[in-house]
């Protein structure tokens, strides 16, 4: 967990120092992971922003990854410094910049916005797929067992 900013695939980049991150970044906060969630082809990352050192001062902000190498993990209930940038529009970060676990905290009063909660019902489950392939491979067993018994 400690290294937050890393990846255990390959990335091609330099690793820059927090100066280095700061300069680069459009936009430098402090805040929680309190949720995330697949969007398309890539995942976005929610957070609650306590302190904002670079940018507009908001109370929540979104990153969206796009599932690549040089993406950095963050896992619920830690507390970030998180170093983005903007492109056409969306915040997203990189294992590159100095991102850093500042903390962790219990997060209980999350609640997630309808279209989130919508996301994340309409998903599919693994588990799920696999077992409704499973009931419905059953079901058709059992019609061709009584169809040859005739």
């Amino acid at each position: 967990m400690l290294g937050a900013g890393s990846t255990a695939l390959a990335c091609d980049c330099l690793n820059l120092s927090p100066s280095e991150s700061f300069k680069e970044a459009d936009f430098v906060f402090e805040g929680v992971l309190i949720g995330s969630y697949q969007s398309g082809h890539d995942i976005a990352y929610d957070f609650r922003v306590r302190n904002v050192f670079k940018g507009a001062h908001v109370a929540n902000v979104t990153l969206i990854q796009s599932f690549t190498d040089c993406d950095p993990n963050f896992s619920p209930n830690i507390t970030y410094r998180v170093y983005a940038r903007s492109f056409e529009g969306r915040l997203s970060s990189s294992a590159c910049f100095a991102n850093v676990i500042v903390g962790a905290t219990r997060i209980t009063e999350y609640r997630p916005t309808s279209a989130t909660v919508l996301r994340q019902l309409w998903s599919p489950k693994p588990f799920a797929v696999v077992g409704i392939c499973l009931v419905a491979f059953l079901i058709i067993l059992s019609i061709r067992r009584k169809s040859s018994v005739r």
